[in-house]
């Protein structure tokens, strides 16, 4: 029977215990050099409190998943190989047999990783986090929408974990755009995974006469293709979503800017994907943001209000103005980061940000191209319309509020009053 890698029977090659002196970096550098994103994991790990590491290797003949993408980097990749994949489970629970396992629970259970490693010719090898899931993050301040429940196979028993599906393009078969997509489709597929062969199949790539990342894989700079917004739309539509789209990469390009478009998704419980230029030549990444950070404490809205005279020509100050970051994956370092929230700039009209002089000005800072914001096809107001109604009955009611006896209709006429607002 075909599974997924994550439930695909495995055969345990070990228990590692994680108390001190073990060491993670030496883990690393022994087992699986040069995997960047694998601290990033491992520090998360730790955080959760793990104790002991399964690992198997799983049976690739069994995981639809692997099993496809060795056929299709067979078809991209003349003189491909061979790969192997291993599956490294975490538990807050000490034990280091099959007995201990057997005692354990998915209360114990902290996530889990698969590492996917490629030969191709030449002795090349290339190591990648195929996917993982990390329990969700239980800090105060997190805020994170659209977790679901991940089933996963160790030692022959089902343990789940909730979380958000993290994973790393390979660059040949799939790219940033894939595995950002990976990450949001399964909030609206009823709950399922989507390979990269199924969204591949969707776009009518097929390694040959289409194809993604460079023609030539030995000169990365070769007819290289990456996914068009139109297409990760297609994507999102198969998978049974409705995408708002805030394209910002264009000469009319939408005023309002882009951390609404995304706060407002999250907010509704459905991640969103933004598209940023980078400062290579033309070359675009995707990140999948699904939670955010909120700081009741920050000054800054205090200030626009009464400093900045912001209040003299806007209706109101939305609760996104607390926000501190946004909650996002990065295929090429690690999952689960914070990005502050206006680290990430619009290009804004004019077209592509290589051009701009306020680009140039602040070369440190990314551009926002694109935002897709998925939402059910069921739901018909966009949460950013949803939002501005809301208000415009607000302020219809505002004024009529009784002021006799009533303290909180007072004291909201003064507000209103004071503030001078205006929608």
């Amino acid at each position: 029977m075909a599974h997924f890698a994550r439930l695909a029977p495995g055969k345990i090659t070990g228990f590692v215990s994680l108390a001190r002196p073990h060491s993670f970096f030496s883990f690393r550098e022994k087992y699986f050099p040069g995997l960047e994103p694998l601290g990033r994991l491992f520090s998360q790990i730790r955080a959760h409190g793990a104790r002991t590491l399964v690992i198997e290797e799983v049976d690739e003949s069994s995981a639809v998943d692997l099993r496809e993408e060795k056929e299709d980097l067979a078809t991209r990749v003349s003189g491909f190989n061979n790969s192997s994949a291993y599956r490294l489970s975490f538990f807050s629970k000490n034990f280091k047999s099959i007995r201990g396992l057997n005692k354990a629970s998915s209360s114990d259970f902290v996530g889990y990783l698969i590492i996917k490693e490629d030969r191709f010719p030449g002795g090349v090898i290339q190591r990648r986090i195929f996917e993982s899931v990390l329990r969700t993050s239980d800090l105060v301040h997190n805020y994170i929408r659209g977790s679901r429940n991940w089933q996963t196979q160790v030692g022959g028993r089902r343990f789940s974990v909730p979380g958000l599906l993290y994973a790393q393009q390979n660059g040949i078969t799939n790219i940033c755009a894939h595995v950002a997509l990976r990450s949001v489709i399964p909030r609206f597929n009823k709950g399922n995974d989507m390979t990269y062969r199924e969204m591949n199949r969707i776009l009518g790539i097929d390694h040959i006469t289409n194809w993604v990342g460079p023609k030539e894989l030995n000169n990365p700079h070769t007819d290289e293709r990456g996914l068009s917004i139109d297409q990760m739309e297609l994507i999102l539509d198969s998978a049974g979503s409705r995408v708002i789209r805030a394209d910002y990469a264009q000469s009319s390009a939408p005023k309002v800017p882009y951390q609404r478009y995304v706060y407002g998704s999250i907010e509704s419980g459905f991640p969103s994907i933004i598209v940023f230029d980078t400062n290579q030549t033309g070359s675009k990444h995707a990140i999948p943001v699904f939670g955010h950070t909120f700081n009741r404490d920050t000054w800054v809205p205090s200030a626009e209000r009464g400093y900045f005279q912001v209040g003299s020509h806007t209706g109101y100050l939305p609760s996104e103005s607390w926000v501190s970051s946004f909650v996002m994956h990065d295929d090429n370092f690690g999952s689960n980061f914070c990005v502050p929230r206006h680290y990430l700039r619009p290009v804004g009209s004019g077209g592509s940000s290589s051009n701009s002089t306020i680009a140039q000005q602040a070369a440190s800072s990314e551009w926002v191209a694109h935002v897709l914001c998925p939402l059910p096809k069921s739901i018909k107001l966009p949460p950013l319309h949803a939002e501005l109604i809301g208000v415009d009955f607000l302020f219809a009611i505002l004024p009529q509020l009784p002021q006799d006896g009533n303290k909180w209709g007072g004291r909201l006429s003064s507000i209103y009053a004071a503030t001078q607002m205006r929608f």
